[in-house]
Formats: C-alpha cells, sequence, structure tokens
C-alpha cells in the first residue's frame, strides 16, 4: 500500500517488506524497511498485477506545481500521467558498503550478513524500473557513444520532444558531479541538468537555468542515491551508475540502477534549448566516465 509522505515534492512511501505480528489490538504486519516510489511531484499511486507477467504495475499523476494558477488557467489544463513503471524487491549481494552513510543508517534497506569471513553482505530493498514493454516505444536504433573521457561534450540535439536517453557511467568517490545537461541552447546559459553528487549521495534535477520566466518555480528536485561496494572475484569495486532518462514534452523522469525514480516536469523555451551534452566534475582524471550512452529520440 502506498501513502503520500511529508516531502514538499510530493514523495511517496511503499512498504516493502515484514512479518506478521500478534498484539494486543490482533494481528499487525510489522513494518522492516521501505523505499520510494518517487522523488518528484509524482502524486496518487495506482498499481495493478499484470494478468500475464504477473508483474506489480505502478503509475501516479506528474503536478505541475511550478506554474502560477494564471498560467494553468490559461493553459486550460494541467499535470501528466506518469510512465508506467513496475515495482518489485530487489536483492543486491556481496555489497561491502556504500558511499558515504553506513548500511545500517540506510531506512530504504535491509542489511543481512552474508557467510564467510569476507565481511560482504546483502541488501534488500525496493526496486523500480520503467515497465519493460516501455521498449517498444523506440522507433529505431539508438545513436551511440562508447568510452567518453573528456570532462565535457555536446553529444546531440534530439530530433523531437519525446527521446530516451540511457547511459552506464563509472563514478568514483572523488567526482564532485557526473550527469547531463539537457534542453541547453548553444553556450549552455539556458539549461537543465541531471546530475548524480557522490559527496551528498543524491540524485539532482536542476532547473534553475531552464528558462528566464520569472514566475515559474525552478528550484532543484533530488532524491537519495548512493551506490554500493561490492566484492566481486575477490576484488572490492564501486557498483556503476545505470541512467535512464526519458523526455516527453515538459516532462522528465529519471531512473537510476532499477532503485531510484524521480519524476518533474521543466519548461524549456523551445527547440532552440533542446541541446544534449554529458559532463563529469572532479575525479582527478580518472579515464573513461561514460562507459556507453545510448539515445533513442522520435519515441513512439
Amino acid at each position: 500500500e502506498a501513502a503520500p509522505g511529508e516531502d514538499c515534492h510530493g514523495v511517496w512511501s511503499m512498504w516493502v517488506g515484514g512479518d506478521l505480528k500478534q498484539t494486543v489490538d490482533g494481528p499487525r504486519m510489522e513494518n522492516e524497511f521501505s523505499g520510494l516510489l518517487d522523488n518528484g511531484n509524482f502524486y496518487a499511486a495506482n498499481s495493478y498485477e499484470h494478468p500475464e507477467t504477473k508483474e506489480r504495475i505502478v503509475w501516479g499523476w506528474v503536478k505541475e506545481d511550478e506554474l502560477t494558477l494564471k498560467r494553468r488557467e490559461t493553459k486550460g489544463w494541467t499535470g501528466y500521467l506518469s510512465l508506467p513503471r513496475e515495482v518489485f524487491l530487489l536483492n543486491i549481494h556481496n555489497v561491502l558498503g556504500a558511499l558515504q552513510t553506513p548500511l545500517s543508517d540506510i531506512p530504504s534497506l535491509k542489511v543481512s550478513k552474508n557467510q564467510g569471513g569476507s565481511g560482504s553482505q546483502t541488501v534488500q530493498t525496493l526496486g523500480i524500473r520503467p515497465q519493460r514493454n516501455m521498449a517498444s516505444l523506440r522507433s529505431s536504433k539508438p545513436r551511440t557513444w562508447l568510452n567518453l573521457a573528456e570532462p565535457m561534450g555536446r553529444l546531440t540535439t534530439p530530433a523531437s520532444a519525446s527521446w530516451e536517453l540511457e547511459a552506464v557511467v563509472r563514478v568514483s568517490p572523488r567526482h564532485h558531479r557526473v550527469g547531463f545537461h539537457l534542453h541547453h541552447n548553444h553556450n549552455l546559459s539556458k539549461r537543465t541538468s541531471v546530475f548524480f553528487k557522490p559527496s551528498e549521495e543524491s540524485i539532482r534535477v536542476g532547473r534553475s537555468h531552464s528558462n528566464n520566466e520569472s514566475d515559474i518555480t525552478k528550484d532543484d528536485v533530488h532524491g537519495p542515491f548512493t551506490l554500493f561496494r561490492l566484492e566481486q572475484a575477490g576484488a572490492a569495486v564501486w557498483e556503476k551508475l545505470h541512467l535512464r532518462i526519458f523526455a516527453d514534452g515538459d516532462v522528465l523522469e529519471v531512473f537510476a540502477n532499477e532503485r531510484f525514480a524521480l519524476s518533474t516536469v521543466v519548461y524549456a523555451d523551445g527547440f532552440d534549448s533542446a541541446g544534449v551534452s554529458w559532463f563529469a566534475e572532479g575525479g582527478n582524471d580518472e579515464g573513461v566516465v561514460f562507459e556507453s550512452i545510448s539515445l533513442w529520440d522520435d519515441m513512439g
């Protein structure tokens, strides 16, 4: 069962796991851990079980709190349905730790110690990802970029206002920010930035330069996210950042590592502000950062 959180951006939480306990008031479920359905303007979640795949599919309403009442009345409508996403119990094995916060201090995790002397643990949390058949909206093969090591570069201008970007990024704890500038003009004076900040263990959508309209709210939207240190073949390695970003007109939805979702709206200034670029700040010359980037534009 989903319930609205207390965050001003409309964060929704979901109970994930627990045991049935007998109390003086009768049997009750004891909550072990929970997760966030969405870290943005996501409201009124609904779900159903897919009759064939048995997946639990959730969708919600993406609010437009950024607009004044006058602007909403001028438009004549407000808000959008989110993309459908699947929620599930995600198991991550051989976890040694996180970037900054001890695993035991992250409320969205259930942590179990593994047998043996390695000190690794198994982490359980709320899994969330775009519904799998969203891939059917990809009308053609993607444009792809591999092994980008420069600190910044322009990718392209999508052919339409509806597109999907998928990236695998190798992040170091020494990086300051790693991500993408979206909806930008030729000199980046207008832009929206989607980035991961390791020191804050958060993914942010920076909207302060998205347009020049004084009566549109343009504060950052963000949510907690960390990467795990994993044991692989006897060595400790950092988990890679897997980003999926969907743009459809004013709507922007961000997913990461099948355990993070953020839905928001961005009011860009037309096709002249439609560029997509990557950037990596800090890291002390880490070498290849963006291992792969794929872009499907002109989505169905």
